[in-house]
Parts: C-alpha cells; structure tokens; sequence
C-alpha cells in the first residue's frame, strides 16, 4: 500500500512540476515567433524601397518626413519607467485621472530609439516624456528624458 500510495505521489509531483514549466516556455515561443512575424513583415517595405529609383531618393525622403512628423497634438506625461519590450516598444506607469498608476506601453520613434540605449534607464525611474498617438492608436514617444 505504501508503494502504490508513493507512486501515485510522486506521478502527481512529476505532472506539478512539468505543468508549470511549461507556459513560459510556450510565452517565450510567442514572443519568438511574433518577432519573426513582425521582422517578416518590415522585410518586404525595405526590399520595395530599395529598389526605387535613383531621381525618386529626393521624394521618398521628403516623403517619410512628412509622413513620420503628422499634424498631431503632442502630449507630454511623466511616469515610472517599468521596463522594455523589446527593441521598439518600453512600458511606463502614468497616472491617470483618478490618481491610480496604469501601466502603458510606448513606442519608441527612431530617433529616440537611437538615444535610449545611451540613457540607461533602470527600472523605477521617473521620466518625462513627449509623445503622440499614429494611424494605429499607439502611442509613439518623440522625446524623452531621465527625471532626478
């Protein structure tokens, strides 16, 4: 009787331990493959832009500008850096009307992306931030700062 009644514990100490291993290592799955996703589809804008023309370099880049700098209004916040995504998107918690911290995520534009990895940022810092929201309802910062 002991043996069974040890068998049947350790079967339900091997299906504990095996069950929760398992959803991180199905999360980091994702996450992979949401980023091969994600690479695939910016792969093929690059491929059609660099096979424009050499008189058209001028207009596309007149272009971009115009495109990447809308006739938005601007909103500036301060929050708690809580951490990075991944290499274009950082979450920070604002405070939002009712006084409570919600966590949001930002993307980074390219220009701040550049400049952030200099910032070194640790998790639990209050930065200051300019941002807008694009065509996607996503909230893209065009200017941030480390606050003391």
């Amino acid at each position: 009787m002991k043996k069974i009644c040890l068998f049947v514990f350790l079967m339900l100490l091997i299906n504990l331990l095996s069950g929760c291993g398992l959803p991180s290592h199905l999360n980091d799955e994702e996450i992979s493959s949401e980023n091969g996703t994600q690479n695939a589809d910016v792969q093929p804008t690059q491929a059609q832009d660099s096979q424009a023309l050499p008189g058209s370099e001028e207009a596309s880049s007149v272009k971009t500008e115009s495109e990447s700098a809308p006739d938005v209004a601007y909103e500036t916040d301060t929050g708690v850096f809580q951490g990075r995504i991944d290499n274009n998107f950082i979450e920070i918690a604002v405070s939002d009307v009712q006084k409570e911290e919600t966590i949001k995520v930002f993307m980074l534009s390219d220009e701040v992306r550049q400049e952030f990895d200099s910032m070194e940022l640790d998790i639990g810092e209050v930065v200051k931030f300019q941002y807008y929201k694009n065509e996607n309802e996503q909230n893209v910062i065009v200017k941030i700062e480390k606050l003391k």
